[in-house]
């Protein structure tokens, strides 16, 4: 955009497309013609619904697997590129067929998993998407308190990690002061 490697610019005349600005760091004035920006199709994942829609990128954009995309005013995390019949790791725009993301604007739903003696309980819970778990950690659903045995993520087995990455949580009842108490999810 600028000839020289500042950001902080103001923004002197816009002529469709073209855009004459000064830099605020070393008074250049420059003249750019700023990308037609393109429709590019997605698919928004909100728990039990999706909806299809466009977001507006930049023609040679490049859109990365879990980055966060402002689609109108809704962050949404990047989960699949699909270029063709294939899903790719990263792609222009303009080659893009549709990509695939998740809204970040609602809270991450959890599978857990309590093993009793004689059977396994299985919930969902919805918990805030920065909400970190450990194994080790107490906690309590309904009446049933339990220390956590291992969590699954996306990427495999992990110690700890945060609830937007977690698939799965395991523990094993306990009789220890749970330290917090999750809501059971029952859906939209």
């Amino acid at each position: 955009m600028m000839d020289c490697s500042h950001e902080d610019y103001t923004i002197l005349k816009r002529r469709g497309r073209q855009i004459t600005a000064r830099c605020n760091d070393c008074g250049e004035v420059v003249t750019w013609v700023r990308e037609k920006r393109i429709p590019v199709p997605i698919v928004i994942n909100r728990h039990e619904s999706s909806e299809r829609t466009t977001v507006m990128l930049e023609r040679d954009r490049v859109v990365i697997l879990d980055e966060v995309l402002d689609v109108e005013g809704e962050d949404v995390e990047v989960h699949a590129i699909e270029v063709g019949n294939k899903r790719v790791d990263r792609e222009q725009a303009d080659a893009i067929d549709c990509i695939w993301g998740v809204s970040l604007s609602f809270p991450q739903i959890v599978g857990v998993s309590v093993h009793l003696p004689e059977r396994t309980l299985s919930y969902k819970v919805a918990v805030e998407r920065d909400r970190w778990f450990g194994v080790g950690d107490v906690l309590q659903i309904g009446m049933i308190t339990f220390k956590v045995t291992s969590l699954i993520t996306e990427r495999g087995k992990r110690k700890k990690a945060a609830a937007d990455e977690i698939k799965r949580i395991y523990g094993t009842p306990t009789t220890m002061l749970a330290e917090e108490m999750l809501e059971v999810y029952h859906g939209v």
